[in-house]
């Protein structure tokens, strides 16, 4: 159990990693044309300001909804995470 908790996860993170950082340096970044943060922080704020400056046209391409609820998507990781790692813990 604790080995396909694991894979799952490891499995999501992945694709959230590919697909955040894609949507952030080619989406983002090249409208606020600044230079990237490395904090989660920084970036989502970047994010926010992108978010603000869309105009009607572009908010309905499909990323904009996985934009908006960028801070979401990230609590249902941390909560993944810690299933998981009790799963891990507890099925030891």
């Amino acid at each position: 159990m604790a080995e396909i908790a694991f894979s799952i996860m490891f499995g999501a993170v992945v694709v959230y990693v590919v697909l955040g950082n894609y949507l952030y340096f080619a989406k983002v970044l090249p409208v606020l044309e600044e230079p990237p943060k490395l904090l989660p922080s920084g970036q989502v704020k970047d994010i926010e300001r992108y978010l603000e400056s869309l105009d009607e046209r572009l908010k309905r391409q499909w990323f904009v909804p996985i934009l908006q609820n960028i801070r979401t998507i990230t609590i249902i990781y941390l909560i993944g995470f810690a299933i998981t790692l009790a799963v891990i813990f507890l099925g030891s």
